[in-house]
């Protein structure tokens, strides 16, 4: 990965990836880098919800 690229993707069980549902309820696709700056990944968000299996909280109350 290049510095500044950030995987929406965790492999360490010890860091707990946290999500807005409202991201969910807003996008149908999720679009992101591909561990680099120059490449971009665009993902249905419902598959993204079934593989990465995020903590959902909401961020705004």
């Amino acid at each position: 990965m290049s510095p500044g690229a950030l995987a929406p993707f965790t492999f360490n069980p010890e860091l707990e990836l946290v999500i807005d549902p409202v991201l969910f309820e807003r996008y149908s696709d999720i679009a992101f880098n591909a561990g680099t700056l120059t490449e971009t990944i665009v993902l249905n968000a419902e598959d993204y919800r079934t593989i990465v299996k995020p903590q959902e909280f909401s961020f705004i109350l």
